[in-house]
């Protein structure tokens, strides 16, 4: 699995990242996927937000940050973590990237 977004998110701006789910190199079906969530940790390390990503097709996901939560963020480091959780092999896995806000 593949996390990929800006490297800068502008607080009070819009982000958006992709998540490529891949099981030997093929798209995970959206139809064996339970759940995808992602979790928002501030330059802190407090948890500033959280939600589900939107499935875009098989294998593919997208992580929509709007303005209400980066409006939240201070400057500085940043990370976004996703959750996966596939049904057939019911183990979770996690992906992250971390980001820069600027004001």
């Amino acid at each position: 699995m593949t996390l990929d977004g800006p490297a800068q998110v502008k607080i009070g701006g819009e982000a958006v990242f992709d998540l490529e789910v891949t099981f030997q190199g093929e798209p995970y079906a959206v139809k064996d996927i339970k759940q995808v969530k992602y979790l928002v940790y501030d330059a802190t390390g407090a948890l500033v937000g959280s939600g589900e990503a939107s499935a875009v097709e098989d294998g593919m996901y997208e992580v929509v940050l709007g303005s209400e939560l980066t409006s939240k963020l201070a400057a500085g480091a940043t990370r976004i973590e996703v959750i996966i959780v596939p049904i057939p092999v019911a183990i979770p896995a996690f992906t992250l990237l971390d980001f820069v806000v600027i004001p």
